[in-house]
């Protein structure tokens, strides 16, 4: 895949579709971002409730099918221990944001094995939040996966946002996924309980201080379950190529062509695979003002 076929195959620029055409396209997308001897590493985030597992799931078979090797974890293989968990205070919002999950542990077990010189070691679960107890460490040989996609709320804090190639937010009103929550036996149904105060407004924080939306490469409405489909967002693909963390080499020939000649923009070829993002976006940025 030449690199202009990668700039030209926006999977926004199609319209929106339903759940099966929306992870189709998020599954090719994800195909295209592959290359050799590394890991592409997918997020998906929402808050409670809001499908993020079962879609991560849905994805991740979609991409099998194509012939991709692909690893899921969850952040709720990384939860902190309760005493860190409450340490703000039982029903803290601040806590639940900032406490919640081990993001050292997630880094150490999973992440870096997963990226360029890493060991392909792995271990996706460290501790039970139900037993509030660890778990004992089951270390997994990873060395033909090809993406990882995982799942969990507020993946797109500043401590974690840099660790994802591509990512997808799902976009659920409180009004929808608290109930949906409560159906599979989690807390009360309405978002205004004192019992979801903690849970609710912390997702408000998170969203206020950390802006998912604006950091995501994807934002999916999945309000209904069966009518998932694309929020389509300003330069959202072209803002997240982020799949090229190559060092890169020197970008001349991505030169706009001759000083001042806008006409002789050269596209970047397949020895250019090591291009900054910052440069594929400058690229297309002065592209889109011709």
């Amino acid at each position: 895949m030449f690199w202009g076929e990668l700039l030209e195959a926006d999977p926004l620029s199609a319209g929106t579709g339903r759940r099966l055409q929306t992870l189709d396209r998020l599954a090719a997308s994800i195909s295209v971002a592959r290359r050799p001897s590394r890991v592409v590493r997918v997020a998906v985030d929402g808050v409670d409730g809001a499908g993020k597992t079962v879609f991560a799931e849905e994805l991740a078979d979609v991409l099998r099918r194509q012939g991709v090797v692909v690893l899921c974890a969850s952040v709720d293989g990384f939860h902190n221990p309760a005493e860190i968990r409450r340490r703000r205070g039982r029903g803290s919002p601040e806590g639940f944001c900032l406490d919640s999950y081990d993001d050292s542990a997630l880094r150490r077990l999973l992440l870096n094995p997963l990226a360029n010189g890493g060991d392909r070691r792995v271990v996706r679960r460290v501790y039970d939040v139900h037993t509030e107890q660890p778990v004992p460490a089951v270390v997994e040989a990873a060395d033909d996966v090809e993406v990882l996609v995982f799942d969990g709320i507020s993946v797109h804090r500043s401590e974690l946002r840099d660790e994802w190639d591509l990512s997808v937010l799902m976009e659920v009103e409180f009004g929808v996924s608290i109930p949906r929550g409560a159906d599979r036996g989690y807390g009360d149904p309405d978002p205004a309980a004192a019992s979801n105060h903690r849970y609710v407004q912390g997702q408000r924080h998170y969203f206020a201080t950390c802006q998912p939306r604006h950091h995501a490469t994807w934002v999916v409405d999945n309000n209904d379950l069966a009518d998932a489909h694309i929020v389509e967002t300003t330069n959202t693909w072209s803002r997240h190529l982020r799949t090229c963390r190559w060092d890169p080499p020197n970008v001349s020939s991505v030169a706009m062509g001759a000083a001042g000649d806008r006409n002789t923009r050269a596209l970047p070829t397949r020895s250019d695979c090591r291009l900054r993002p910052r440069d594929i976006m400058r690229y297309r940025q002065r592209r889109s003002h011709a």
